[in-house]
């Protein structure tokens, strides 16, 4: 019986098929540029860490936040006497 070179994989001496061997190359490739996405995620989410610490330290985060009332001038509060918003 004689076979297709096309309907056969050609096989190396371990007797894994070349289309095999190119599926775990491509995985391994896949799997090298997902540990270097991860690395570079860890990197930037170390440094958002640190920035967030920082504007912690530095007072300028939302939780800690103070809003100075304004003082109203004289001439503001006699304008909304005018306008009717003392009226109780």
């Amino acid at each position: 019986m004689v076979q297709n070179n096309t309907e056969i994989a050609q096989t190396d001496n371990s007797g894994v098929s070349d289309s095999k061997l190119s599926l775990i190359d491509e995985a391994r490739n896949v799997n090298s540029s997902l540990e270097e996405n991860l690395d570079k995620f860890k990197e930037l989410l170390d440094r958002q860490e640190t920035m967030k610490i920082q504007e912690q330290l530095g007072g300028k985060a939302e939780a800690g936040e103070f809003k100075e009332e304004k003082k109203q001038t004289d001439l503001e509060y006699a304008n909304e006497v005018i306008a009717g918003k003392h009226n109780d």
